[in-house]
């Protein structure tokens, strides 16, 4: 079993250590703050700013804690894209150094790029007569991104494959123009590291008649987002949004399916 974000995270003297700032864009990329602790470290991210306390002598002067520390909050950022098919900005951080009397030395490094605004899908919350609330989809959104990103920051840092997902799913966002290209990587990389269509569907419990639906939308042919789309003498057309909705929200299912396969003891020797 897996400790909580409350039950681990560490007390850092926020007077007496690095500090680390990330300004991302949109700023309401998360909808709730997010806390990552570390056994040197504390990270939160909130309305479009994620800090991260490092105490002094876990931050090497090659900036390497810099490097693995970004690491891991991007890794909050794929997981998150993969929840909302949100595209987002996040610059490599500027960094301080607090020192026990206040004195501030402060490092300033130049930052990246790109960003496209999606809102949330409306939320439902029923309650029964006496007001006692029955389901809150809010709630379980923020239950299942938490979830989910508390997973793959444990898996990342060692799982090639799950990386190799993760970059093609924001691939597709990035890219619209090629983005069934990119989801279809995410099924060709579960294929080979299962070996077969039928093994990948029976380890992640995925139906068959979705993953080949998934199949015949990323390669249709007939699509202009579509890696076959070459292979059509006709004119072309553009995906209809309830394709790409569908497409999408299968890629999820995929990776989710994967992450929940390698969170179950003795997954990953299989």
């Amino acid at each position: 079993m897996h400790a909580s974000a409350s039950e681990r995270i560490a007390t850092i003297d926020s007077n007496d250590a690095v500090i680390l700032e990330w300004q991302y864009t949109p700023a309401n990329f998360f909808e709730e703050p997010v806390n990552i602790p570390g056994p040197d470290y504390e990270i939160r991210i909130e309305h479009g700013k994620a800090t991260a306390t490092v105490a002094p002598e876990a931050y090497d002067e090659e900036h390497k804690k810099r490097n693995e520390l970004h690491d891991v909050v991007e890794a909050r950022f794929l997981a998150q894209q993969v929840l909302t098919h949100r595209t987002y900005e996040l610059p490599k951080p500027g960094m301080s150094r607090v020192h026990p009397d206040g004195r501030r030395d402060v490092t300033v490094f130049a930052p990246t790029a790109h960003v496209q605004l999606t809102a949330y899908p409306p939320d439902i919350r029923i309650t029964d007569r006496a007001g006692n609330v029955v389901r809150d989809t809010r709630r379980e959104r923020r239950d299942r991104e938490r979830a989910f990103g508390d997973a793959v920051a444990r898996l990342l840092p060692s799982d090639p494959l799950l990386r190799k997902m993760l970059l093609s799913h924001q691939g597709a966002v990035e890219d619209p123009a090629d983005e069934l290209v990119h989801l279809f990587e995410i099924l060709e990389a579960l294929k080979t590291r299962f070996r077969s269509d039928r093994k990948a569907q029976e380890a992640l419990g995925i139906d068959e008649a979705k993953w080949g639906r998934f199949c015949a939308l990323t390669n249709d042919r007939r699509l202009q987002q579509s890696r076959h789309r070459g292979q059509h003498l006709g004119e072309l057309r553009k995906a209809t949004a309830a394709e790409l909705t569908e497409a999408r929200k299968i890629a999820r299912e995929l990776i989710e399916a994967y992450v929940r396969w390698r969170e179950t003891p003795g997954a990953g020797q299989s």
